[in-house]
């Protein structure tokens, strides 16, 4: 289930403009850096964090949901080198990108992939996306149809202009976080690490990539307000454009069957009230999800995991893996199956 976007609403850094936004800089070549923690292409004032992972043959670009960072496909990106370049890259806002306050809609991060790919002199490319950063590979797929492979939908093709009301019922709430969790950047990483109940040495470096310590001499992770803000006024206001996307397309879904996150001590109502919820609400939301896609996808192939997270990539790193490897390999499909 999507416990991200409660986490998220959690972790929201209300700083001044000033402290978000990194130096305006112009437009031009990579600039080169370490390969282990990236490096930049500038576009439209803004630099934008990547990491080539290496490989040879076809282009895979990658790319994460929210407040996640080019890190977060380090064990993941490692499946596809043999075969494959893979390249991550951190969206407008994120990490080490730059903390612009605007670009937001799901058509101007589209550009933002182009600009990168223009940079990078990669004229077509199979594109990855987790998360939300499913309409800005639709968004881009629809609008620049001959630079893309294959796309691929990790726990991505949803509506995101949708989940609000799909979760607002969830009876289990996350645990917010104390004085005492944002205290220090370990205990941040404590408590981050105990709302996903799994972790990883992708997730260690992508929390690492996106910890700040405010000027109150406290941690955060997550988006500045000044980023959250549009970012979600973008996804809220894009209306997916599948019906325009002709590239083959692969949909991974996680679907639950039952709740995930009803605490140990939970009483007999609220395990019942939650479960009801994944029986009334979020699974028949998915569902529905699985079958627009379906039906204004013209060439699709979709794959449900019962049960397992929204991180299908990281809780079933090999099985994902398998499936996105066949699919490459073939990326045929049964149109509007």
């Amino acid at each position: 289930m999507c416990r991200l976007a409660k986490i998220l609403a959690l972790l929201v850094i209300w700083l001044p403009i000033s402290a978000c936004v990194s130096p305006t800089v112009r437009d031009g070549p990579p600039i080169v850096a370490d390969p282990i923690e990236g490096a930049f292409v500038s576009y439209d004032g803004a630099k934008l964090h990547f990491i080539d992972y290496g490989g040879e043959g076809d282009v895979i670009v990658l790319l994460s949901g929210m407040s996640d960072t080019a890190h977060v496909w380090r064990d993941f990106a490692k499946r596809f080198t043999p075969t494959h370049r893979v390249l991550a890259l951190t969206r407008r806002g994120h990490g080490a990108s730059t903390r612009a306050t605007s670009g937001y809609a799901i058509p101007e991060l589209a550009l933002d992939i182009r600009a990168f790919l223009d940079q990078q002199g990669i004229e077509r490319a199979a594109l990855a996306g987790h998360s939300i950063a499913g309409d800005e590979i639709t968004a881009f797929a629809a609008r620049y149809p001959d630079r893309v492979d294959a796309l691929i939908y990790i726990d991505a093709a949803l509506d995101h202009s949708d989940l609000a009301g799909a979760y607002a019922g969830d009876p289990i709430v996350p645990r917010a976080p104390t004085t005492e969790d944002f205290a220090s950047r370990e205990t941040l990483k404590d408590w981050y690490r105990s709302q996903f109940g799994f972790w990883s040495d992708a997730m260690e470096v992508n929390f690492e990539a996106g910890a700040v310590q405010i000027p109150d001499g406290t941690w955060r992770i997550g988006l500045p307000g000044a980023v959250a803000a549009p970012l979600n006024a973008g996804l809220s206001n894009y209306d997916l454009e599948y019906e325009d996307v002709r590239a083959p397309s692969l949909a991974l879904y996680n679907v639950p069957r039952t709740h995930p996150s009803i605490p140990d001590d939970a009483d007999r109502d609220l395990a019942r009230a939650a479960q009801t919820y994944v029986d009334e609400v979020w699974r028949p939301f998915v569902e529905g999800q699985i079958e627009r896609f379906r039906s204004e996808v013209d060439c699709n192939r979709i794959r449900r995991f019962f049960d397992s997270d929204h991180y299908l990539f990281v809780v079933e790193e090999g099985e994902t893996a398998r499936e996105v490897t066949t699919f490459l390999r073939n990326p045929t499909c049964r149109s509007k199956q």
